[in-house]
């Protein structure tokens, strides 16, 4: 049974050994957070993979990407009953091809990734597209007593890499590089038992400057593979 922050700060602090008017659980919570974002940071777990729709609005070139994001891996544009598997293009690429993109407005079929957004070329032309984004998410935050962490069986780990993150916190140099290899020791079995969906077998294709009918006189196919 999963573990509930009150739970996981309890062991933290027994593991170090310190009451709460010498370290807070208010510390020992963001420490605790602090571990979780490690966690993601180091493996992209199968619970951490998630599919997020968005709409789309008329006349818009940028978007946000979803809370929490950590990887991007596809962007599908959903129109009725048909899709389309949006390309990627760098930006370097997009300036230089389409210096006003302004004037190229109709049914998306490329997608620029930069900073906390990404810009839809070409710029839709309707509001009933929807977008469907593959992507990776860190977990959420915990902040009430009752919470449990996103990262499916895992308490343990958590707790090991937040004991050792405070003892480090406290400059206990020592007993923080026990647990950091306790903690390092559980993370490489959780990774190396993740669960794989994966179910790929590739094939050659065909060089193409055509995708989805998108028009190959349009001044973007030189960089399309």
């Amino acid at each position: 049974m999963a573990k509930t922050l009150s739970e996981m700060r309890t062991e933290v602090r027994n593991n170090i050994r310190r009451d709460v008017g010498v370290f807070s659980n208010d510390l020992i919570d963001q420490i605790i957070n602090w571990t979780q974002e490690r966690l993601g940071d180091m493996h992209t777990f199968e619970e951490m993979k998630k599919l997020f729709s968005a709409s789309v609005v008329s006349g818009q070139l940028r978007y946000s990407f979803p809370t929490r994001m950590k990887d991007l891996k596809t962007i599908r544009l959903m129109d009725g009953s048909s899709s389309r598997k949006l390309h990627y293009v760098h930006e370097r690429d997009i300036d230089r091809a389409r210096p006003y993109p302004d004037d190229y407005n109709g049914r998306p079929g490329y997608y620029v990734d930069y900073g906390d957004f990404f810009e839809l070329h070409d710029i839709p032309d309707s509001s009933t597209y929807t977008l469907l984004l593959r992507c990776s998410r860190y977990a959420s935050d915990l902040s009430s007593d009752s919470q449990t962490s996103d990262l499916l069986r895992k308490d343990l780990v958590i707790i090991a890499g937040a004991t050792a993150l405070s003892f480090l916190w406290i400059k206990e140099v020592e007993d923080a590089k026990i647990w950091d290899s306790i903690f390092n020791v559980l993370v490489k079995d959780k990774i190396g038992t993740d669960h794989s969906g994966e179910d790929w077998e590739p094939q050659g294709q065909p060089f193409s400057v055509v995708v989805g009918g998108i028009d190959p006189n349009r001044p973007m196919n030189s960089f399309m593979g």
